[in-house]
């Protein structure tokens, strides 16, 4: 082997160094949005959510119990909790809270309640939380105590 032939073969060609840094771009562009805090609309669709699955949960326990249960909503503190437990789930401090219920389901001021009967019909009522410009409605239905969100913004 001749001494220019060693010398090309020792270094690295334009091509291996662009596969390279093509390797690293994917892998960048695969760990970034791993790490970056979610956006501000998955905070609001989350706790949505998880307030409806509470709703849902709440019904089919009142049904299957035959017993009236209720969820409880401090608008102030930006927590929720069931009725017979101790414990409280929170919300994002960064919703607003608020909620259309009954004059008879303002428990005191700043807490309300959704009852939901044994026989599947429920009190009514809305819960709105609002971050910014977006907001998540969420109705319950007196006839089925079934919940229905209204996204907007």
């Amino acid at each position: 082997m001749s001494e220019q032939q060693r010398n090309f073969a020792a270094g690295f060609t334009l091509i291996e160094l662009l596969v390279v840094l093509v390797i690293i771009a994917v892998v960048l562009a695969l760990v970034v949005p791993a790490v970056k805090p979610p956006e501000r609309s998955l905070v609001i669709k989350a706790n949505a959510l998880a307030l409806v699955g509470q709703i849902k949960e709440l019904r089919a326990a009142a049904l299957h119990s035959n017993v009236d249960r209720a969820l409880f909503v401090d608008v102030n503190r930006n927590v929720f909790w069931v009725d017979r437990v101790t414990s409280y789930r929170k919300l994002a401090p960064t919703l607003s809270v608020g909620a259309g219920v009954r004059p008879s389901d303002v428990v005191s001021p700043g807490i309300v309640r959704f009852i939901f009967y044994s026989d599947g019909t429920a009190g009514g009522g809305e819960l709105v939380l609002r971050d910014g410009n977006r907001a998540a409605a969420i109705s319950i239905d007196w006839r089925t105590g079934t919940p229905l969100i209204r996204w907007s913004g």
